[in-house]
């Protein structure tokens, strides 16, 4: 199994949620076959993402599409950051 996670800050959690949920298809299309989200517990402004990937470079790329970036941004993400994993 092979996972990404995501943290970053957003203004708007609910605004961000909706447009979260509208792109499933999209994640799905890409190989990401699932996502926990989950607000951070010492800061509340940012929220966690956890994805399961079939191909973690795949998925890096779709999230780092300029589409899905300024997608992020008018929802008021700021600051991502983006981590890689695999299984040993």
């Amino acid at each position: 199994m092979a996972a990404v996670v995501t943290r970053f800050q957003v203004t708007d959690q609910p605004r961000w949620k909706r447009m979260f949920d509208t792109s499933a298809r999209e994640r799905a299309a890409v190989g990401i076959n699932g996502a926990l989200v989950f607000v951070d517990g010492d800061t509340p402004e940012y929220m966690i993402v956890i994805y399961q990937v079939d191909d973690i470079r795949r998925a890096k790329a779709y999230l780092t599409l300029p589409r899905q970036t300024d997608r992020e941004f008018e929802v008021g993400v700021s600051e991502m950051q983006i981590w890689l994993g695999v299984e040993p």
